[in-house]
């Protein structure tokens, strides 16, 4: 790809810039703030991605390690509707990066600037779809923290939120003892302030977005982040330039009270476009209740930056859910059950027959779809071959390894990965899609090596799915020092 070629918010690489990042070759450079910094990437499929790196001396804190590590597993659960797709992370790598769906868009941040505030329609509809990302995003147990107007990106397919969920350093927005503040204040909620945020802290920064959005100002004044955060904490908000319904679901969205504040599943049934729905209920009430994942899973893509994005963000769920209905957290945070809800949903409307209509032609195609399904043979991996792309390198070289997988000619996904010697835990886990009659399949490895030197290195490559199966290859590397 040519500089001419790489999209309007890509610059060149920088002199020091890394060419290659895992799996994926790095084309350009989008953009850097307090956790890395954010390259344009491209996978062998010539997908673009962006990659956020973080920074070596966060990677070299052992908790940060642990937390990233956590909450990219969470990460990779947000659905993909209404944000940027996780597509894979390495917390193992030196130093870890996160790999997510690269997005060429303006920010709302940069379309107001340029254009004014949003009116009408695209007004709606912005607060329909951050709405719907909160919904996303918390049901995979992790928490925003960073709703911003550079956080939103308004595609062609709509607006879409990003940088959710990964790791944000501990204190890294508050306000300290001699109440001196820490961060940007202007989009967060009065408990994110005081270190204790929580799901309805992203609802009181989508209540910020909106006033943004509708005005192209923000609904606390102040000069300096000290004055910001005091407004925040203390006065009220300027909702001048908001009427009608959007007004009012603003105005509950930006209670000092986290427990007044709506749910995101709330904020849509205000909004007008979701029928009624169970939200959390505070301690002791019955009624639905958040999902959450569980605190460990292994590491991978089991649903895998940002384009000009960020990756900061905590999770809420730090293990499994006591009994009662509380959701387990850490000490610093809020939990979802102590914030939601005080809001109180409209009586339901008369029930239609639709629904049931609905309901029983998907259970016929479920029916025929196993029916059909029965008589297929399953996927099968019979052999595993793995082979570099020459059997010694030289200095500043990045090697292709080639796995082969042989099937049974069955449809299905593979899972696998790839282990390599000079780290200690195994890479992402990655999927290879076979059709029906391919009995081949081709999976690739780039490693970039450089530095003076003679060793010998091995990567492994590990099939997990349908079958479990493994195969190595060896190869030599050698740099004289000048």
């Amino acid at each position: 790809m040519n500089p001419e070629e790489l999209p309007g918010r890509a610059r060149w690489p920088r002199p020091g810039d890394p060419r290659w990042i895992g799996a994926y070759e790095v084309l350009g450079f989008l953009g850097e703030g307090g956790m890395g910094s954010v390259f344009l990437g491209r996978g062998r499929d010539g997908t673009l991605v962006a990659i956020k790196v973080v920074r070596p001396e966060l990677a070299d804190e052992p908790s940060f390690r642990a937390r990233f590590r956590r909450e990219t597993v969470s990460a990779m659960g947000v659905p993909r509707y209404s944000t940027a797709e996780v597509l894979a992370a390495d917390p193992d790598a030196d130093p870890p990066y996160l790999v997510t769906e690269f997005i060429d868009a303006p920010t709302l941040k940069e379309t107001v600037a340029a254009s004014g505030p949003l009116r009408g329609a695209e007004l709606d509809q912005l607060a329909v779809a951050m709405a719907t990302a909160l919904v996303g995003i918390h049901a995979a147990g992790i928490v925003h923290r960073d709703l911003k107007p550079g956080n939103v990106l308004l595609s062609r397919m709509g607006p879409r939120v990003i940088d959710f969920g990964i790791a944000k350093p501990a204190g890294a927005t508050r306000i300290t003892a001699d109440d001196q503040v820490l961060g940007t204040p202007a989009y967060m909620a009065p408990e994110q302030l005081r270190g204790r945020p929580g799901p309805a802290s992203d609802v009181f920064a989508w209540g910020c977005v909106m006033v943004f959005a509708a005005t192209g100002r923000r609904p606390f004044g102040g000069t300096t982040a000290a004055e910001i955060a005091r407004a925040v904490l203390h006065g009220e908000p300027d909702l001048t330039g908001l009427s009608g319904r959007l007004r009012g679901v603003v105005a509950a969205a930006l209670s000092k009270d986290p427990k007044a504040r709506p749910a995101p599943a709330a904020l849509l049934e205000m909004l007008g476009v979701a029928a009624p729905v169970p939200l959390i209920p505070a301690p002791g009430r019955p009624g639905g209740e958040m999902p959450a994942r569980a605190a460990e899973q292994p590491a991978g893509r089991d649903a895998g930056g940002t384009g000009g994005q960020n990756i900061e963000g905590t999770r809420t769920d730090q293990g499994p859910r006591p009994p009662g209905g509380r959701m387990a957290t850490r000490s610093d945070e809020t939990s979802a059950g102590d914030i939601w809800p005080t809001w109180t949903p409209p009586k339901p409307r008369k029930r239609r027959r639709w629904p049931a209509v609905a309901a029983t032609v998907l259970l016929l195609c479920g029916v025929l779809a196993v029916l059909y399904l029965r008589g297929r043979p399953a996927l099968e991996v019979t052999a595993v071959s793995v082979r570099p792309d020459k059997a010694r390198h030289g200095c500043g070289t990045t090697v292709d390894l080639t796995g082969t997988l042989t099937t049974n000619g069955a449809s299905g996904e593979i899972e696998y990965q790839w282990k390599r010697s000079d780290q200690k835990a195994p890479g992402p886990r990655l999927t290879e899609n076979v059709k029906s009659g391919e009995k081949t399949a081709m999976v690739h490895l780039l490693w970039r090596i450089s530095g003076p030197g003679k060793r010998q290195f091995t990567a492994t490559l590990m099939i997990l799915n349908p079958s479990a199966a493994r195969e190595s290859a060896t190869f030599t590397y050698n740099c004289k020092s000048r």
